[in-house]
């Protein structure tokens, strides 16, 4: 009997011990596509954000994939101005368009210091061509944050929220 209730405080107090505290204020690192528009019609100018919240890690730099439905939205490929609030003022960046999907990157120059905080990644202005439902996703497999280096930096338990525009 007093081994048994021994073993059993034992029991208790180490799963008490080893028990983690949560933390109800905790967010969840995200990308979120955001449109200016949940409904629009044909023809018109919807922007597109990439917004960032609650990363883990500083970066320099970040290429990444968008889908979209090239059927129903056309991307205007000759924007100038579509690097985020979240890059210095001298960010680099380069994007294509190529059947539904959208290449990007965008990386600060020597000096800039990293990029941190929340904010937006990039803005881009598409036109809705054909009435339904359009959705964006950013690909998450081919998103990819680097440091000063060069040298990828992980984004753990990163959430990546697409969108969708109905086009009436």
């Amino acid at each position: 009997m007093k081994y048994s209730i021994s073993v059993l405080f034992v029991l208790v107090l180490s799963s008490i011990i080893s028990c983690e505290e949560t933390d109800p204020e905790a967010t969840i690192p995200t990308i979120t596509l955001v449109s200016s528009q949940a409904t629009t019609s044909i023809g018109s100018t919807i922007s597109i954000t990439a917004n960032i919240a609650e990363l883990p890690a500083d970066f320099f730099a970040v290429s990444m994939r968008i889908s979209f439905d090239s059927n129903r939205l056309t991307i205007n490929d000759s924007q100038t101005n579509w690097i985020g609030n979240l890059w210095s003022s001298s960010a680099i960046g380069l994007f294509e368009v190529e059947s539904g999907i959208v290449y990007l990157s965008i990386t600060q120059i020597a000096g800039s210091g990293n990029v941190s905080g929340d904010g937006t990644i990039m803005e881009l202005d598409l036109t809705a061509e054909q009435v339904g439902v359009a959705s964006l996703t950013l690909i998450q497999s081919d998103l990819v944050f680097y440091d000063v280096n060069g040298a990828e930096v992980t984004m753990s338990e990163l959430e990546i929220d697409g969108v969708s525009i109905t086009i009436e």
